[in-house]
Formats: C-alpha cells, structure tokens, sequence
C-alpha cells in the first residue's frame, strides 16, 4: 500500500475547496485482497480508508501496463471496487484512488491520492500427466485392491481425479479431485473382464474439466478367482435298491462349489477292487449295466473336479452309497398313503391314491374300489404305478372302500400282499351336521284338548345347507313322522284331540346332498306335556 500527496493543481481546488466547504480529508489508504501477485482469472477487492473527513466519497482509477490511466469505479460513497481479471494479460496494473469530503464539490482534497501496484501472473496449467504401473499388475482375481498413481506435468498445484470404464459399459468417477495423486480401486463384486482407467488432471482452483489426461487409456484386467469343486452328492439311483441282477440302473451325482465340474464314476463289487463305471466327463449321470453280476452288495464313488484341473479328484463321496442286487422276493406288506386331498370331499373332486410296498424290488400295484352296497370293481389294473387319481365326478355321496393289491413284477399270483382292514374315503356335499337343538312356541306345557298348534324350531351346528326331519312319540306309542326331511327348519304339531300325557320329539338333521339317514339328532330326546 502507497500513499502519495496529490498534484499540485489538486492541491490549489483543494485549498478553494477547504475554504468554501469546511472540513477536507487529510489522507486515504488502499489495499487489496488477495494481495499481489496471483494468478490472472482471479477476483481483487480494492478497499479504500480515508482519514480527517466526515462522509468521504472515493473514485477508482486503473492502469495497465504500459497503458494509460481509467476510471475503475465513480465517485461514489463505496469504500470498495472489484476487479475482474479473466482475459487480462499477465504484467504490473497499478490502482488509485482519489477521496473528497461529501460535503464538497471539488474533485478530492489535498493529499488524497493513494497509488498500489498488482501483479498479475499468467495462468499455470497442467500440461501432461504420466500413468504409473498399478499395484498389484493387471491380472488380478476379483476382490484384490488395487493401488493407482499418476504424475501430473507442468503445473504446481495439481488436483488429480481418477475414472474407470468397464469393458462395454460407460465412464464412471472412481475418485473425484483431489489433490491426492493416488486412489485405491476395491474390485469386490466386480465382474470378471478388462477395464479401461484414466486420469484427469488440472491446476488447483482450475475450471477446466480437465487440463491434460493419459493419452492411452491403460488396462486392467479382473479373473474370476480360480474354481474347485467342494463337495459331490448322490442322488437316488433309478430304479432303487436292491433290484435283481440284469437290468439298467441310472446312477447320478451333483458337484458343488465348482461351475464346470466333471465327473468320474467309480464301483467296487463286494470284498472286489474299484474300478472305473465311467471316466471323467461333463456327464452326470452314468448308466451301470447288471447283466450277468453275481447277486450282493456294490459300493460305489463318484470324483468330480473343475473341467481343467490336473488333480486326481477335488471332492468324493463319503461314506461310499450302496446298491444291492438280489434276485427278487415277494411283496410281504402294502401300506395306504393319505389321499390327497383327504377325506372327505364333495362328489367331483379328483382323488390321488397311493400306497406304498414292502419286500420286493419291482412291484406293481393294482386299486380297487367298493361303493356302499355294491361289489369290488378295479380302479387300475396292475402297473408299476404306486398311485392312482379318482375322478369321483357323478359318484354317490357315501363312505367308498379301497384296497391295493401288490406283488412282484413278473409273479403270476393274484396278490402277495393288500389292505387289510380296507381305508374308506367319504364323499359328502358339504361338511356334516355335528349337533342340533330345538325349541317349541308356546312352551311346555299346555292344556290337552284346546287344539293349539306348537311350533317346532331346530338349528343345527357344523352344516350350511342343513335339512330337517321332525319325530314325534306319543305315551306308550311308536316313533311317528312329523314332518319329512325338508329344507325347513320349523315343523307345526296339531294337538287337537291329542290324549294328556307327555310328548317325546327328535329332529334329524343331516347336510343337504348328503346320504346318511341323519348326521345328528337330539338326545335325549326333548319332552312336551300336554295336561
């Protein structure tokens, strides 16, 4: 900051001006913010402060290099002028500024004049930068971190942001600017290929997006980490053991842990040697031909491994499963599977039937089905096929008999085993009726002889669509129809000319569609008297 007395012309109006208007300003300060030098583009405040006046006013002036003095800022009563410098060349601006009391008319007052100069240096920017070899090299499997650097040329202040693209997919900031020159890449949960990086670099408080970046974007490349199969499991052979020699059984395993597992099939006959059923291949399943092999118990492994390992196995099964080849015996037992759905159902619905044998190798099963009063009829004939679909469309509500005859595929008895005692499955409309009540209006009891009519009321628990049927015993008589069975659920009872004495009744009620001569009636049976 300079403060210099002002030219002598300035002196003489400020002299006039002191007599005419009273109180002058004796000197004036300027500073500027930020201070000198900085770089060109940069925003200065010019602050003036004046001393010995009341209300002073402040005009600006600039001036280039080599140049010629402006005006800045008018008179004005702002102590404060802003300077924009973007697109001004580099080279020493020198600033005045002149100060008057607000009460005068005079340019400015005798010694108001303060002079600074600014440096203003040419902008500095990042001219090149330079990649440096990653930590780990590229290849590396997924999950590795890797450390990235980069070198920043011609500038002295660099900032540094990091990009990565993967292979097809779109730019994306890996870290922003900074003046860090290193950024650690976290590659968990990538996907395996080759990724392209780059690195953006610019002048600290640069605009720019960037000033320089890598010329060739490096590579980088991510593998899957390398694959072992970590276990081997057995599935069911087809058909199950024990089966008698000569036939086909399916063997079939699963590898896990591994994405392209093969597989090797290995036997060993009972008190034998292993040896290989099938060598390694993409092949899970493996066919084990029994013709000819002594009857007895065959142990056996499956080997997998990852397709392009050179180990002898990477995981097997353990303890070895078993097969047994036997000749075949009968089927000693059948046993009934739940239908499905269970009983009891409405009239239409399709029923699967199963059962279950025991003792034989290959049994097949026959089913057969008995309606209330009528004769065994087959439902399936013999076949391997365990289970059986009802299709009770049309059939009678009622409770249906069932059996299963089995026995050993190629016997030629009627059965070796079967059902006993047989299962039922009940058909019904809706769901059965499981109590019932009833009320009489008037109550009990009245006078014989008057002819009064008693209404009889039933409600019936557990069935929706309930029918009724109302009995009446007289003293010493029989059991009498009331009423029949009917969608009612109120009966009338005539007393005219009925003998004293007291009244037995029951409602039968059973739900409507159903055959049971009733589902639930009242017991004991409710009493009326008549005197």
């Amino acid at each position: 900051m300079l403060v210099c007395a002002a030219p002598a012309v300035a002196q003489s109006r400020g002299e006039q001006g002191d007599s005419e208007h009273g109180n002058k300003c004796d000197s004036v300060s300027l500073d500027a913010t930020p201070p000198s030098p900085q770089t060109v583009g940069v925003i200065v405040t010019l602050t003036a402060t004046a001393a010995g006046c009341d209300n002073p006013q402040y005009v600006f002036l600039m001036r280039p290099p080599s140049g010629s003095w402006s005006q800045l800022q008018a008179l004005s009563a702002d102590p404060t002028a802003t300077w924009k410098t973007a697109g001004l060349a580099a080279g020493i601006y020198s600033f005045a500024v002149a100060v008057r009391a607000g009460s005068s008319h005079d340019d400015w007052d005798d010694h108001t004049w303060a002079i600074v100069s600014y440096t203003l240096l040419a902008p500095v920017v990042c001219t090149g930068v330079a990649w440096n070899a990653p930590s780990p090299a590229s290849p590396q499997t997924i999950g590795a971190s890797v450390a990235l650097s980069a070198t920043a040329a011609g500038c002295t202040n660099p900032v540094y942001q990091f990009m990565v693209q993967p292979s097809g997919g779109p730019w994306a900031v890996l870290q922003a600017y900074s003046s860090s020159a290193t950024a650690t890449w976290d590659t968990t949960g990538l996907a395996a290929g080759t990724y392209s990086l780059d690195v953006w670099v610019r002048q600290a408080g640069g605009t720019a997006d960037w000033e320089a970046h890598l010329p060739a974007a490096p590579a980088y490349t991510l593998q899957n980490p390398p694959q072992h199969c970590t276990s081997a499991t057995w599935n069911a052979p087809v058909p199950s053991s024990p089966h008698a020699p000569g036939g086909q059984v399916t063997l079939s395993a699963s590898a896990g842990g591994c994405t392209n597992p093969a597989y090797q099939f290995m036997v060993q006959p009972s008190g034998g040697q292993w040896s290989i059923l099938q060598a390694y291949s993409a092949a899970s399943t493996a066919t084990w031909d029994t013709t000819g092999l002594a009857s007895g118990t065959y142990s056996f492994d499956v080997w997998v491994r990852q397709a392009d390992a050179t180990a002898d196995w990477e995981a097997h099964l353990s303890p070895s499963p078993t097969y047994d080849l036997q000749a075949p015996g009968p089927c000693t037992s059948v046993t009934w599977d739940t239908p499905v759905p269970a009983s009891p159902q409405s009239p239409g619905t399709q029923v699967t039937l199963g059962g279950t044998s025991s003792g034989c190798s290959n049994p097949e099963y026959q089913f057969w089905i008995q309606a209330p009063g009528g004769t065994w009829t087959i439902l399936q004939a013999y076949s391997p096929k365990s289970s059986v679909v009802w299709n009770t469309g049309g059939a009678a509500s009622a409770a249906y008999l069932f059996d299963i005859w089995v026995r050993q595929q190629g016997s030629t008895a009627d059965w070796e085993a079967h059902i006993a005692p047989n299962p039922t499955y009940t058909l019904q409309f809706g769901p059965p009726c499981t109590s019932v009540s009833v009320t009489f209006t008037p109550g009990s009891p009245l006078v014989a002889g008057g002819g009064t009519p008693v209404q009889l009321s039933a409600v019936p628990v557990g069935c929706p669509d309930a029918t009724y049927e109302f009995w009446v015993q007289a003293p010493g008589g029989a059991w009498t129809l009331l009423q029949g069975y009917s969608t009612s659920s109120t009966a009338t009872w005539d007393t005219t000319g009925l003998a004293p004495g007291t009244y037995l009744f029951d409602v039968w009620v059973k739900e409507a569609g159903n055959t049971p001569d009733w589902e639930a009636h009242i017991s004991p049976n409710p009493t009326f008297t008549l005197s």
